[in-house]
């Protein structure tokens, strides 16, 4: 009956160690992962305006392109006529290759970004699950110090295993 309702001793000291986690917590993981988090949105950010610039570039060589071709086709109308149909080939195709480019470099750069985040988090949940090991290992050897209370916890173990 002793497992069922818990002493005031025990409820103290489980609260104790369990005040004593979120303060370590705080301290010692809190900080870092808030600066992760930060310096994996900045590299979002840097790569979201990498590409809105890749983008503004096209647009200013999409720009200068449509004005060469007017000023070319007002100074030789009579030999674009038969290079107008190439030109306008080539620059369709300059156009598709620019923004495949494009468009790979932001799927690599979003790729990049997802598989870095799910590493961050896989390397914080690991942390935190040593972290808990450890901290659940010290309590365990503290509170079974001596023999009286590791065979009564072991006995405790036992008679719970039976019970299911």
């Amino acid at each position: 009956m002793e497992l069922v309702t818990p002493g005031i001793g025990l409820i103290f000291w489980m609260s104790v160690a369990f005040l004593l986690l979120l303060v370590l917590l705080r301290k010692f993981a809190w900080r870092p992962i808030l600066k992760m988090l930060k310096e994996r949105e900045t590299a979002i950010d840097n790569a979201l305006t990498a590409a809105d610039k890749a983008r503004e570039e096209l647009k200013v060589l999409e720009e200068k392109n449509i004005a060469m071709a007017k000023s070319q086709k007002e100074q030789h109308l009579a030999m674009l006529q038969e290079t107008e149909k190439l030109r306008a080939k080539i620059l369709e195709e300059a156009k598709e290759d620019a923004k495949n480019q494009a468009e790979m470099l932001m799927q690599q750069a979003r790729d990049r970004i997802e598989h870095e985040k799910k590493l961050a988090f896989l390397e914080l949940k690991r942390d935190m699950a040593n972290l808990s090991i450890e901290i659940a290992s010290k309590v365990l050897k503290e509170q079974l110090k001596s023999d009286q209370k590791a065979m009564e916890f072991a006995e405790g173990l036992v008679d719970e295993m039976q019970l299911n």
